[in-house]
């Protein structure tokens, strides 16, 4: 009989899923653990229509299906409708379609959950009526929890410190939910990062735009700066963008924040209050999020909570300041101030708009209010916590391992 290393060698795993940010990273990043445990890992995902797509990154094969849209559309600020409907048109109806393929086929298949594992036990709860909700109508992920009885496992980008009490009691029910995370770049654990670059094989950033966030960070005071980024999808209402530059100018501490501008404005010279602020801070298109996040200068995350910025946050020790939007992001942020107590939450008015003036409280207290030492205290304890779950020997490297034994036992 060989050796698991033997079999793990002869053990081939398909990943799918769409080009999306949220989506591609952490399957890239899980994939390339799993490569690293000696299996042979493929990533299919839509085609771009990208000339020059790479046939690897890191230690992932990548294969592509098309999407169906011509190769001039713009996928990323082009409309999300029209790019979803495609998909189902000439691409797989729904990633839980592949579960279907693989039960034809008898290779046993697994979810990957990118949110917490809280949020799938709420989904979980809806769907299969284990509890009374204020609504009965389906969400978008009624499709995906309809094939659950052919998942054997779900692998979730979270770690068994941060989620006990809900990773446990979803096990105990007889569901199989193995925390491998944070799936995050490795760079928040003090290494190299291996995945540098996108499915277009280009480098996520430039390194004038790098260095211009970086040198700037350095010329400031530890814990000092205050960094706001809603992630890679929303653009900012002009409303919103007023209230956060208020709440900036009120609270006159440094700040980097990322900014996209409301469609079909061309220039932040619109907005007179960002003019009046742009030497309090440091207002760019893009940052090298976890470079910036792991930087000693920053003292506090304004954070739309999806989970991808939140593990990395919770991964670099930076209390948070959450505004959720949508989807996940409220349950994110209840988690942030009720559960982890690393941080607090933005009160918003009846129009789910955020004031000025509330802004800048928010600030103030995480920073320097009467419990900012206590959310910087648990937010480091968060970060030695999520760095001991991925080490060798960790709770989440030790689930790494345990799956790639069992799915090797099946070659």
């Amino acid at each position: 009989m060989g050796s698991i290393s033997e079999q793990n060698q002869q053990t081939s795993v398909l990943l799918v899923t769409i080009r999306a940010q949220g989506l591609t990273n952490p399957m890239l990043r899980l994939g390339d653990l799993l490569a690293s445990k000696g299996l042979h890992v493929t990533l299919t995902t839509n085609d771009l229509a990208v000339k020059n797509r790479p046939s690897t990154i890191g230690g992932v094969h990548l294969e592509y299906f098309s999407d169906g849209l011509p190769q001039d559309h713009n996928r990323v600020t082009g409309s999300v409708d029209l790019y979803l409907n495609s998909l189902r048109k000439f691409g797989p109806r729904n990633l839980s379609a592949a579960a279907d393929v693989a039960a034809e086929f008898g290779v046993p298949c697994a979810m990957v959950w990118t949110q917490p594992c809280a949020v799938y036990q709420i989904y979980n709860c809806f769907y299969n009526r284990l509890c009374e909700f204020p609504t009965e109508n389906k969400t978008d992920m009624s499709e995906a929890f309809h094939n659950m009885h052919k998942v054997k496992w779900v692998l979730g980008n979270t770690f068994m410190e941060l989620e006990k009490d809900v990773i446990t009691s979803v096990n105990d029910a007889g569901d199989r939910f193995w925390p491998m995370g944070p799936i995050v770049p490795t760079t928040l654990f003090g290494k190299e990062e291996i995945i540098n670059g996108d499915l277009e094989g280009i480098t996520p950033f430039t390194s004038t735009n790098e260095s211009n966030c970086l040198e700037w960070l350095d010329k400031h005071k530890p814990a000092s700066v205050v960094y706001i980024s809603f992630g890679s999808v929303l653009f900012s209402s002009q409303k919103q963008i007023e209230s956060i530059a208020t709440g900036l100018k009120v609270s006159k501490r440094p700040f980097l924040w990322v900014l996209k501008l409301p469609v079909n404005t061309e220039t932040q010279q619109q907005f007179g209050i960002l003019e009046e602020i742009k030497e309090q801070g440091l207002i760019v298109k893009w940052s090298p999020q976890t470079a910036v996040l792991s930087h000693p200068s920053i003292g506090c995350f304004l954070s739309h909570c999806g989970w991808n910025s939140l593990i990395e946050s919770i991964t670099a020790g930076v209390p948070v300041i959450a505004c959720p939007r949508w989807s996940d992001q409220p349950t994110n942020a209840k988690l942030v101030t009720d559960v982890w107590g690393i941080g607090i939450s933005v009160k918003k008015n009846l129009e789910e708009l955020m004031a000025g003036e509330e802004v800048g409280r928010c600030v103030e207290e995480i920073m320097s209010g009467p419990r900012s030492e206590e959310f910087r205290k648990k937010a480091t304890e968060l970060k030695r916590a999520a760095r001991e779950a991925m080490a060798d020997g960790g709770s989440s490297d030790k689930n790494i391992q345990l799956f790639v034994n069992v799915i090797s036992s099946f070659s």
